[in-house]
């Protein structure tokens, strides 16, 4: 069975590879939908194919719309986006927050020269890249000065250690919005989300299945390409946590 897993997940990432070019063309290489509708992405990414395809259609990670949402709408005059890779986020927020000072950390130089790509597309300026090994203290420095801070975080297991409120003290006054990776330890979802119960009203957020069928120029396509190209690959379903200050 893990063979079989295996070869559906070789194939369906070819397949979406041989799609990717009319999927560029279709969109213009700009995000149709969603939050971060009207941002521009380069065709170029640092890991597989970056899920390119769903985030070019504004369908990736849609789950999280109404979080981005309430976060932006709280106005944060700073961004921290802890794993970055090419900026999706980053730029994104940075665009919906021109006001506000965004940092795109992650420890690839790759993702900086992509993410700096991305910038130069979408013309933006509040947004600094930073090749960084992140500890708790390097956080609290970053955190401490800013009361209304944004962090969003996708570090590969690395939230476990990261997101402590007894080392990181500022966590306590930051929104954040985090993707948990349970399948790299066990029942972390709950872990990180009894660290903040006091300090903040945590949301849970199951993934679901991305849409693929409201476009027009995805008609002629079959139901097996658009799954293949909004698919992300995951070993099990995913879950974030968005956490807003009490107070």
């Amino acid at each position: 069975m893990k063979n079989l897993q295996r070869y559906l997940y070789l194939v369906a990432n070819a397949r979406r590879r041989e799609l990717l070019p009319y999927i560029y063309h279709s969109t213009h290489g700009t995000v149709q939908k969603g939050t971060f509708a009207g941002t521009v992405i380069v065709p170029r990414s640092m890991w597989g194919d970056g899920d390119l395809a769903a985030k070019l259609l504004g369908v990736y990670e849609s789950e999280l719309s109404s979080c981005i949402d309430d976060a932006v709408d709280r106005e944060p005059d700073l961004v921290v986006n802890i794993g970055s890779a090419e900026g999706y986020y980053a730029i994104g927020l940075a665009r919906c927050l021109p006001k506000a000072r965004v940092l795109a950390v992650d420890v690839e130089p790759l993702a900086a020269e992509i993410t700096a790509a991305n910038i130069e597309a979408n013309k933006v300026t509040n947004v600094e890249t930073i090749i960084q090994e992140v500890d708790t203290a390097w956080l609290q420095r970053c955190l401490g000065k800013n009361t209304n801070a944004l962090l969003v975080m996708d570090c590969e297991g690395a939230e476990l250690t990261l997101l402590d409120p007894k080392k990181v003290r500022a966590l306590k006054q930051t929104t954040m919005l985090v993707e948990c990776h349970d399948c790299l330890h066990a029942n972390l979802t709950e872990i990180i989300a009894a660290r903040f119960d006091a300090s903040h009203e945590v949301t849970t957020i199951w993934q679901n299945s991305q849409g693929a069928y409201d476009f027009e120029f995805m008609r002629p396509l079959s139901d097996c390409d658009k799954w293949c190209l909004v698919h992300e690959g995951r070993p099990s379903a995913g879950t974030w946590l968005y956490m807003v200050p009490k107070q």
